[in-house]
């Protein structure tokens, strides 16, 4: 019972973590360009964005399983395809080859 206590005790810690509490939606950008990654990270080149300390308009994308990145994926390529804006869950920090992490993206209409 401690156990589980302790585990939820350290999962609402981590949801409380500076990173994530300031984690937010980005403003609406373009994607120019995007590819998967060897470790299955999608990788998304954006116009329009920011940096907040991570390289300017660079993106990637680690998702929890094969089946959401699956729906990431979709959702970047068909952004790109119709010229639509886009938008990143972002959570401040700077992730692998110090672009910015983003764990969802939507399609602005």
């Amino acid at each position: 019972m401690k156990a589980a206590t302790l585990g939820a005790m350290g999962m609402a810690a981590a949801l409380m973590a500076p990173t994530s509490a300031n984690a937010q939606w980005t403003v609406e950008m373009t994607i120019t360009s995007a590819f998967v990654e060897d470790s299955d990270a999608i990788v998304i080149y954006t116009a329009g964005g920011g940096n907040n300390g991570c390289a300017a308009n660079s993106w990637v994308f680690h998702a929890a399983n094969e089946d959401r990145r699956g729906r990431a994926w979709a959702t970047a390529l068909t952004a790109l395809s119709l010229g639509k804006k886009i938008k990143f869950w972002f959570s401040g920090g700077c992730g692998a080859f110090g672009f910015h992490q983003a764990s969802a993206i939507q399609i602005i209409s």
